[in-house]
């Protein structure tokens, strides 16, 4: 089984503010549900844009096998700073998924179909 570490937010969620309680549940279901072992989540500081939880989770993920967020919706909107997050994920081997969206990013291919989600995603709410 892989042993991973959980990221949740303070933050609003796509225009949602969803408790920390909840998104804990949530990832922990979507561990039993792939037999991942939880460790705990980080919480993200409740400043819009900030990613110091985050940074905290990749510096130590040589403890871990990947990362379990709630939502793709956690990551930074800005593109630049989303793809340098993500690929010091996958430069070391490990993996990222979302629990909500069900999505796991473990290589470049599904490295780029979360990218095209998330541009998707923006086109449809920018209509």
């Amino acid at each position: 089984m892989k042993n991973i570490k959980g990221y949740i937010s303070s933050n609003y969620i796509k225009n949602n503010l969803i408790s920390q309680k909840v998104q804990n549940l949530v990832i922990r279901k979507y561990c039993e549900d792939k037999n991942l072992i939880y460790n705990l989540s980080n919480a993200e500081y409740i400043h819009d844009e900030s990613f110091i939880g985050l940074n905290e989770i990749i510096e130590s993920i040589d403890n871990y096998n990947g990362i379990v967020a709630y939502s793709m919706h956690q990551l930074p909107k800005d593109r630049k700073l989303r793809l340098k997050l993500l690929n010091k994920v996958l430069i070391k081997k490990k993996f990222i998924s979302f629990a909500t969206e069900d999505i796991a990013v473990k290589d470049k291919k599904t490295f780029n179909n979360l990218e095209l989600l998330i541009n998707l995603n923006n086109y449809i709410e920018s209509e």
